[in-house]
């Protein structure tokens, strides 16, 4: 079942470089597909070496690549903007944010007033496998 989500903090993860630094998160991490849709997280109760293991496990794992870190923002900075988020948890915790203008610029304006509101969590080293994210603990930079 889908339905709208109202939680606290999402997270979008970072499994290109140069989409997120130790204290910016650009604007590209945000922008959504052609089809209009952003998949986000919801990672209001997750500890960070959680939050490592679900952006390993659920994004980079899947795409095969490297975990570079994570956007955190308040599910409410999507609905400022005019944007909905929808919970389908597939998997866990997943859902997608739709409601894109459909002006190419306005998408980009978007994307960067989330960029903007996000806090950065940058992984050092980046996350190769599911185990790192625990050696990851002690050497977060950002939210913890």
């Amino acid at each position: 079942m889908i339905r709208k989500m109202n939680v606290d903090i999402l997270a979008r993860f970072a499994d290109e470089k140069g989409k997120i630094t130790k204290s910016i998160v650009k604007p590209k991490l945000f922008e959504p597909t052609i089809k209009g849709n952003l998949s986000v997280f919801n990672v209001s109760d997750l500890s960070n070496a959680e939050k490592c293991k679900c952006g390993y496990n659920n994004v980079a794992k899947q795409k095969g690549r490297k975990l570079y870190g994570w956007a955190e923002l308040e599910w409410t900075e999507f609905e400022k903007i005019g944007l909905e988020v929808f919970q389908d948890n597939d998997p866990q915790g997943h859902a997608n944010v739709t409601g894109w203008s459909t002006e190419r610029k306005a998408r980009k304006d978007q994307a960067q007033l989330l960029a903007k509101a996000a806090s950065p969590t940058l992984l050092s080293p980046t996350v190769n496998k599911c185990s790192d994210c625990n050696e990851q603990k002690s050497e977060f930079r950002g939210t913890e």
